[in-house]
């Protein structure tokens, strides 16, 4: 609600000072059109001189400079908006590659990892239960010896 009334401040602000300035350059430029209003005493009336060289240089330095200021606020905001679509642009792709690289590592680790277990798993159980199977029936033909010669 207050941020709604501070941008409508700014708003009406903005416009105000938009005009004043435009009234203001129109008194200027009609200065250095027709000159400055004098009081002639001999005459009594009011009429027009020249503007002075110092007054027409004073006001193109400011002219100046403030249409500077502007350019180059214009081109920096470009180039903030070329900077953030380069930005979003690289988050992107970071974003893809990411995805790619967790997708292949995983596809990486369930294959390989699960043969290579099973693999392992398979070779150690089959040596183990025929050893196992070797020497039980080893042990049977000797019990079996022993009992009929007891």
């Amino acid at each position: 609600m207050e941020a709604e009334q501070k941008l409508q401040d700014d708003i009406v602000l903005s416009a105000r000072l938009k005009r004043i300035a435009e009234r203001s350059f129109d008194v200027v430029e009609d200065r250095l059109e027709h000159g400055n209003f004098v009081f002639d005493q001999k005459t009594g009336e009011i009429r027009r001189l020249p503007v002075s060289i110092r007054d027409a240089q004073q006001v193109a330095s400011a002219a100046t400079t403030h249409r500077e200021m502007m350019e180059s606020r214009k081109t920096q905001q470009s180039n903030d908006g070329q900077i953030l679509d380069k930005l979003e642009h690289l988050a992107e792709r970071f974003a893809q590659m990411a995805m790619a690289k967790t997708k292949s590592i995983r596809d990486e680790n369930r294959t390989i990892d699960m043969a290579d277990v099973v693999e392992e798993e398979d070779d150690v159980e089959e040596g183990v239960f025929s050893d196992m199977e070797s020497e039980q029936s080893g042990e049977d033909e000797c019990l079996s010896q022993e009992i009929p010669g007891s």
